[in-house]
């Protein structure tokens, strides 16, 4: 399966200061980025379309004391980086919101997401001491599905991780065609690839939650599905019922969704209390993470001779947590707090305000 890296040719930076994140496009195509922070909007470029070999650069100025932020790619958008094969998953100000603010039009939230609390600069990483302000938390999660491929380096700061230092997350040979068309959620073989109505190509790949709870792009399976239901809650580790030691002593876990994410994306979350995976504590650092072309081609610009009228937007997309949408809202909060939370108080990271809110809102 061909992988297209190229050398970085162009760096786009909005404002001075230290590269905290370079996003690089990998791919012989161009990959459009977008982002958020504390449910919310983010600083620096939104819907921002990279072109092959280019990067875009977040700096210390867009980055300093963020909590809860998200970037992760889109592709084959249209001119204003909306309507796109794949990453259109939504959020305040993007273009499938606009038309359907319920998000039905939205694509599912199965994105590849990188994910950071950022330190402060100049502040103390200290865990023996309990001075974590200036440290930075960071994975790549795929606890709802993903979609391209990847590499994350630390190029400054050191990153450590449940057991050893990081230096490098290398999910390069994850694909979609890896994605299982046979997995078993408890009734029978089940297709775990998405399929973009779009450009009708599996463009991404849904984890076992998303798959029984999310109907859109005609997942007819989740029709009428809650994830609080008896058969789903075990998949979803949805808390409560469940608890770190239900969820991994359960069938989620065994699952080939699971299975795959650790073969081919060793590091990464692969669901909500994947208390082995995932999460890094580092020191003030820079970080540059490098998406990779899909599978297959995805045309550029699929609709950019539409009369769209999306304006270019600085407001961020919620992947995963749409704020119209309870059951989606309900789902992010418990992944958030289960599956960053529970491990991240052992390395020391205290708490947002935003976060014990989410541990107090009833499911």
């Amino acid at each position: 399966m061909a992988r297209f890296l190229v050398t970085v040719t162009s760096i786009i930076s909005v404002q001075a200061g230290i590269e905290r994140l370079k996003v690089v496009n990998g791919c012989h195509q161009k990959i459009w980025i977008t982002h958020l922070a504390n449910v919310g909007i983010g600083p620096g470029p939104q819907n921002y379309g990279i072109e092959p070999g280019g990067s875009l650069t977040f700096d210390e100025t867009e980055t300093d004391g963020l909590a809860g932020s998200r970037y992760w790619p889109k592709m084959g958008c249209d001119a204003n980086g909306d309507n796109c094969a794949l990453g259109g998953s939504g959020g305040p100000g993007q273009g499938c919101t606009k038309k359907t603010p319920d998000y039905s039009s939205c694509a599912p939230p199965i994105d590849t997401k990188f994910e950071a609390t950022w330190g402060r600069k100049g502040q103390p990483c200290n865990p023996a001491t309990n001075q974590m302000s200036g440290c930075d938390f960071i994975d790549v999660s795929l606890v709802d599905g993903f979609t391209l491929p990847f590499k994350l380096e630390i190029l400054a700061g050191t990153c450590t991780g449940r057991e050893s230092d990081v230096h490098v997350v290398d999910c390069s040979s994850l694909s979609v065609s890896q994605c299982p068309t046979d997995d078993n959620l408890g009734h029978g073989p089940v297709n775990m690839q998405a399929t973009s109505p779009k450009i009708q190509k599996p463009v991404g790949c849904y984890a076992p939650c998303l798959k029984m709870i999310d109907t859109k792009w005609n997942n007819f399976q989740a029709k009428g599905k809650s994830r609080d239901d008896a058969d789903v809650t075990k998949y979803c580790c949805t808390t409560p019922p469940e608890s770190s030691q239900s969820c991994n002593a359960g069938p989620l876990p065994s699952t080939k969704y699971v299975q795959t994410v650790h073969q081919h994306c060793p590091g990464v979350y692969a669901f909500a209390y994947d208390d082995g995976q995932g999460l890094m504590r580092c020191s003030y650092g820079q970080y540059q993470l490098t998406f990779m072309c899909p599978d297959s081609a995805i045309p550029d610009q699929l609709y950019e001779d539409m009369d769209e009228e999306v304006p270019y937007s600085k407001e961020a997309h919620v992947s995963g947590l749409h704020l119209t949408t309870p059951l989606l809202a309900v789902s992010f909060l418990s992944l958030a707090v289960a599956g960053l939370g529970a491990w991240r108080w052992k390395q020391g990271a205290p708490k947002t305000e935003d976060e014990l809110d989410m541990e107090l809102m009833p499911e």
